[in-house]
């Protein structure tokens, strides 16, 4: 049987989806509060610099 882009793109959000529900249920999270916090790779590459400068301190 061949898996089409869209099949395989539904099932993945499926998957996904089963484990963010199971995690809300098992963990209580609270549906207001972020999930995860998105840094712009720019921003992530200066907090990279700005970690490796201080530990070097």
């Amino acid at each position: 049987m061949a898996h089409t882009a869209s099949n395989v793109q539904a099932r993945l959000l499926k998957k996904v989806l089963s484990i963010v529900e199971r995690e809300r249920l098992v963990n209580g999270i609270d549906e207001t509060k972020k999930v995860v916090e998105f840094v712009h790779p720019e921003e992530l590459k200066v907090r990279l610099i700005y970690c490796a400068c201080s530990n070097k301190l």
